[in-house]
């Protein structure tokens, strides 16, 4: 065996860290979606929705509900080469198009 070429444990040893960063970095995103989310639950109760689209941007899906209620649903979604997290926020539209939640 090669005196500078690598053991099979460092190998191990840097795939094992390396894994464990990318499930540090998955964990990480979907606690900030969850914490954004909880924190941004109240703010826009009672706003309109054309201001909502105004600062959010168009909605990637929008459902008029049998009601006539709308729901307008943003999904964002991170990802690399071992994983992939998924954050979804959803805001509800009463008739005359205010957030109720």
């Amino acid at each position: 065996m090669e005196e500078n070429a690598p053991s099979m444990g460092a190998d191990m040893n840097r795939w094992l860290l390396y894994m464990l960063l990318q499930t540090l970095l998955l964990l990480t995103t979907a606690l900030g979606c969850f914490q954004k989310t909880v924190k941004g639950n109240g703010v826009w109760k009672g706003q309109s929705g054309d201001r909502l689209i105004q600062s959010w941007g168009a909605p990637d899906r929008s459902e008029t509900l049998s009601d006539g209620t709308r729901v307008l649903t943003w999904v964002s979604v991170w990802a690399d080469q071992q994983s992939q997290a998924t954050c979804r926020k959803s805001f509800t539209l009463n008739k005359e198009g205010t957030v109720e939640r």
